[in-house]
């Protein structure tokens, strides 16, 4: 079996996208309907079927953005996650996923779909006359949603490098080197090390 080199992952968006979604072990049924969500309780995203999606670069937009909500779990960002549509810490908590969303389309190259989520426009505009400064606050969570999940695809590049380099030198990789980030791990990004 070739093992495949790390421009040989980055190469297709949609692959690269599946990738990352598989990297984070999340909880994840797909079911027929209209409906995609994040429920914190049970910490489970639902997803209708891929192909009720129009496009599959929408079908990974709406993925990731319930992927952002994911990571705002107790035991990953810890952020507090509104329950219920229409009140201000669920617009909050939207305006941080899909600025994630946006940032994660963009560096995984499928892009994002601004219509997908306007009917949460009228109140991120209140959430944002009444504290201005609120979209420093959700930038800078969406930013930490974007390095949470990235890193997920940088530590399985380093196990494929890794296996790659077992294939070549005979040695065994390490017990850590199974795709699961640990304690202590630590992932260069951007000229910048992110620590687990």
């Amino acid at each position: 079996r070739k093992v495949p080199k790390l421009s040989e992952l980055a190469w297709d968006p949609l692959e690269r996208a599946e990738s990352l979604i598989s990297a984070t072990k999340a909880d994840i049924t797909h079911k027929a309907g209209d409906r995609a969500y994040y429920n914190s309780r049970l910490d489970h995203i639902v997803m209708p079927e891929k192909a009720q999606f129009g496009s599959p670069d929408r079908y990974y937009a709406t993925i990731l953005h319930e992927l952002g909500h994911w990571t705002g779990h107790t035991s990953r960002l810890d952020r507090k996650l509104g329950n219920g549509f229409g009140k201000e810490e669920y617009a909050r908590e939207e305006l941080r996923a899909e600025i994630a969303s946006m940032i994660i389309g963009q560096e995984l190259r499928i892009g994002h779909d601004p219509g997908q989520h306007a009917a949460y426009v009228d109140s991120w505009v209140s959430i944002l006359e009444k504290t201005p400064f609120e979209i420093h606050a959700a930038s800078a969570d969406a930013e930490r949603i974007f390095n949470f999940l990235i890193a997920f695809e940088q530590k399985r590049e380093m196990s494929v490098t890794a296996a790659a380099e077992q294939g070549t030198t005979g040695k065994r990789p390490s017990a850590k080197d199974d795709g699961a980030l640990a304690m202590g791990d630590e992932i260069p990004y951007n000229d910048t090390v992110y620590r687990v």
